[in-house]
């Protein structure tokens, strides 16, 4: 499940135990979030980068050919359980490598992680109500087994 601030992504709950979770950071070099930038419509995958202070996030496999530069927001592209346009950053830095196919970015979080002192889960959408509720009949298998209501 996703974790949220008003800021933007934090990460993913990674492991559950009890009434407790343990939360994989979106700086963490172990995740990877799907993202787009809106301006130039360029994806890739974000990672977060070890560094001197641990708050950095790069953006691999964005392709050559697309337009980035210093300031672009960064969101969310729907894919892999997050939703569609949650902020993750602005990119602070780009490299382009002039003899592979892709590009890297290096992305400053819109969450500020040393202050971080609540996050919203983001759990699935209920599912939708069925329009027959009140009427079932009961399933009588004529063979096997059956499901009952």
């Amino acid at each position: 499940m996703p974790i949220i601030t008003p800021d933007g992504v934090v990460g993913r709950i990674n492991r559950v135990a009890g009434d407790t979770s343990d939360i994989l950071l979106s700086v963490d070099p172990r995740s990877a979030i799907d993202v787009v930038l809106p301006r130039s419509g360029g994806r890739g995958i974000l990672r977060g980068k070890p560094g001197e202070n641990g708050y950095r996030c790069a953006i691999e496999y964005l392709m050559q050919g697309e337009q980035a530069k210093e300031g672009d927001l960064v969101v969310t592209s729907g894919l892999a359980g997050f939703p569609r346009d949650l902020p993750v950053g602005k990119v602070s830095k780009v490299t382009r490598n002039s003899a592979g196919l892709s590009q890297e970015l290096e992305v400053s979080p819109d969450v500020d992680f040393a202050r971080l002192s609540e996050v919203l889960v983001v759990v699935a959408p209920a599912p939708p109500a069925d329009p027959e509720a009140g009427t079932h009949k009961p399933l009588v298998p004529s063979h096997g087994l059956g499901v009952y209501r």
